[in-house]
């Protein structure tokens, strides 16, 4: 499921969002995952059901990431600078609706393929539409996980509507299908209702530069302070300047920039003196404190166009203000936090940053660099890699339980949602991982996981164990996908950084799901023969799931090898 890197960012001390922008996005990201849940883990148990092969099963799962290879690139375009992303979205979801219908009454294989692989180059996009209006409509993107996680709870409830339109001892028929299908339609009705999102990068020309002040915290407290020292600003280019300190037992507790100044090229040197006390070390960055639009431009319709780039410094929030008739830069403002109403200039940095004003491309070519490197393409060529064993999972794990363990048609999807519950722990966690065991080990767990998974599934262990393969789904998705879009997100520069996590979708939800629903298919054909029962003479299909699930595992594991030597 689609970028999970911010998830487990979320600041705890923020203000709550307004209810009248979390709702709506989060109904709408709610119902993005269920229109998706309602129907793909149970959709192999169901062509299965009306006589498909198993290489025509694992073909029709190959469409979901020939969808993520095509056609975002071109929908991502097209909203980008020509129609509003709700818009757009309440589009392409009614006509994936009519498309889950016509999937729904389809019993030859060819022409399933093709509606399917249609429905792909429709739905696809609409992930990426939906994180695009809800970043362009919360304050900052620490907003994002609390809305995002609705997409998993989305999930986890389609599955769990499936034992309503399927009944105990009925095989699984199309009702997912057409339940996905009623979801769809619902979604793209109330998507005309969301908050307007104008493409942001409708126009052209602007340009503007940053004023930057200065910002300080406390790098070391110091002791044996009575009352609070001066704090005295020189240097860096610029002037005007000023803070005060608090102090508490002794030690600096608190620096408050009283004035940033203005025109600072580079920090200033800070000195703490007098208050009784020494040791006291006051670390200084930048700050925007104004921005100075150097040219309008024309054509914009959207606010939230302006891009930071900078090696150093994080957390600038910049809207563009526009002349409603011409769509030129008339301004830039510096957003504010919900809570204390301070500006949102940033910090850390170590130079003005460059303020770039968006433009459309074509995404991840920008992003090839990171190849070049020995440890980028190890990363990048492991998560490919890695990624072909992660459809195995998606295309035939439902079938596995029913077929193998046995476990009633009505039950698998409720079964399948526990992955997802598992998912919403550690999604939600992922920040402490990464910060407490760092981010080469928690990549690893990840990877270990799925051999892990692979094996229990391998070794048809009773359904208790089984479960906890799917329980693994969790750790498997957050400590290795939602980790190496952290990842990535660190490794590139700040001008690539929207680029190289293109490249990273491409390469997992692409071609490595691509790939490996191809070949998870021939392989699950090839283990699979027909037997009858000499009693009746009913012939039905045996599958050797010990050997099938044997290749994602050992698939899993020579991935974790390379990735421990090599990276």
């Amino acid at each position: 499921m689609p970028s999970l890197m911010l998830f487990a960012q979320a600041a705890t001390d923020a203000a709550p969002l307004e209810l009248g922008v979390r709702v709506p996005l989060s109904v709408m990201i709610f119902l993005e995952y269920a229109v998706w849940g309602a129907w793909y883990v149970v959709l192999g148990n169901y062509l299965n059901t009306i006589g498909f092969s198993r290489k025509d099963i694992g073909r029709v799962y190959a469409t979901i990431p020939l969808g993520a290879i095509i056609s975002p690139m071109f929908v991502g375009m097209v909203a980008d600078r020509y129609f509003a992303s709700e818009q757009l979205l309440a589009a392409l979801h009614l006509v994936g609706a009519a498309l889950l219908i016509w999937m729904a009454y389809i019993h030859k294989p060819v022409l399933f393929f093709w509606v399917a692989l249609g429905y792909a180059l429709v739905y696809t996009p609409t992930m990426a539409l939906s994180n695009s209006v809800v970043f362009a409509n919360v304050p900052t993107s620490l907003d994002f996980p609390e809305i995002r996680v609705m997409g998993t709870i989305g999930w986890i409830v389609a599955g769990l509507m499936l034992r309503l339109f399927i009944k105990p001892g009925q095989q699984v028929n199309n009702s997912p299908l057409l339940l996905g299908a009623a979801l769809s339609v619902a979604l793209g009705g109330y998507s005309f209702f969301l908050p307007h999102t104008p493409p942001p990068a409708s126009g052209s020309g602007a340009q503007a530069k940053a004023i930057m002040g200065v910002h300080l915290k406390v790098k070391e407290p110091g002791s044996g302070y009575t009352s609070s020292p001066t704090i005295t600003i020189t240097g860096g280019g610029g002037s005007g300047a000023a803070a005060s300190a608090e102090v508490e037992n002794g030690r600096i507790s608190k620096i408050t920039v009283t004035d940033p100044g203005r025109d600072y090229t580079s920090p200033p040197n800070v000195v703490v003196s007098g208050g009784g006390g020494a040791g006291g070390i006051i670390d200084a960055s930048l700050q925007i404190v104004a921005v100075e639009v150097v040219s309008p431009g024309a054509g914009y319709r959207a606010k939230r166009i302006i891009d930071v780039i900078s090696e150093k410094g994080s957390g600038a929030a910049l809207e563009a203000e526009l002349d409603p008739q011409t769509g030129a830069v008339l301004a830039v403002t510096i957003g504010k936090d919900r809570q204390t109403g301070a500006p949102l200039g940033g910090s850390g940095y170590e130079a003005p940053p460059t303020l770039r004003f968006r433009q459309p491309g074509i995404p991840f070519v920008d992003a090839l660099e990171l190849l070049s490197t020995a440890s980028g393409a190890v990363f990048f060529g492991v998560s490919f890699l890695i990624t072909i064993a992660l459809a195995f999972y998606y295309a035939f794990t439902a079938l596995y339980f029913e077929q193998g363990l046995k476990v009633k048609p009505e039950n698998i999807g409720p079964l399948m949602t526990i992955g997802q519950w598992v998912e919403i722990i550690f999604m939600l966690t992922l920040a402490w991982f990464v910060r407490e065991w760092g981010m080469r080990n928690v990549l690893i767990i990840g990877m270990a996981a799925w051999g892990v998974r692979y094996a229990i599934f391998a070794a048809m262990p009773p359904l208790g164990i089984a479960i906890l393969g799917i329980a693994l789904h969790g750790i498997c998705f957050d400590f290795f996908l939602a980790a190496g879009m952290m990842h990535t997100n660190d490794i590139a520069k700040p001008e690539i950084r929207a680029s190289a996590q293109s490249l990273f979708g491409v390469l997992t939800y692409g071609l490595g799901m691509y790939v490996g629903t191809e070949l998870a298919g021939w392989l699950n054909q090839y283990y699979t023969r027909e037997v009858a029962d000499p009693a009746t003479g009913t012939v039905s299909k045996v599958t050797d799931w010990r050997s099938f699930w044997t290749v994602p595992c050992v698939g899993a594991l020579v991935c974790l090898g390379l990735f421990v030597v090599f990276f």
